[in-house]
This record gives structure tokens, C-alpha cells and sequence, in this order.
């Protein structure tokens, strides 16, 4: 992923750095390197950057959209003990 996918990515999310930066569990100076391409954009954000891109309006991509800063403010989530299920 290139750093001008990232911030098209978030940009077109309606993300601001602060909120994904939640998301992904970093700082909001790390979201803006990545868009500078100052630091490089490790596998795993990347999956989570096509998460979020898959999560778009249905008008565009055919699928319905994700609501990113409810996900965000409702992590982590609880673990489930195995055993028990």
C-alpha cells in the first residue's frame, strides 16, 4: 500500500487522524507519517486499511458501509473463553 492509498483511504472514510489512529491503536502523528511516507505502512495496517476501504458506501462499492468510529469506541473487544462455548 502507498501512502497515497492510506490517506485516500482515510480521507474517503472520513477519518481524521485522531480516529484512526484509535483504530489502529497508534498516534495520530504515526497516521500522518504513513501518509507522508516517512515511516512505512506495516502488512497488517494495510489489511486494516482495506477493511476500512471495503467499508465504504454501498453506493460505490456494492456493499454496505461499516460505521468505523463506532467499531473504534466499542474495541477491544472481550475474549472468549473457549472452554466455556
Amino acid at each position: 500500500m502507498t501512502p497515497e492509498d492510506f490517506k485516500d483511504i482515510r480521507t474517503e472514510a472520513c477519518l481524521s487522524f485522531n480516529q484512526l489512529g484509535a483504530i489502529l491503536r497508534v498516534h495520530p502523528r504515526t497516521v500522518r507519517r504513513y501518509e507522508k511516507g516517512t515511516i512505512p505502512i506495516s502488512g497488517p495496517v494495510s489489511v486494516i486499511m482495506e477493511l476500512i476501504d471495503m467499508g465504504r458506501p454501498a453506493a460505490i462499492t456494492g456493499r454496505p458501509k461499516i460505521n468505523w468510529v463506532y467499531v473504534s469506541a466499542t474495541l477491544p473487544l472481550p475474549l472468549i473463553d473457549q472452554e466455556e462455548s
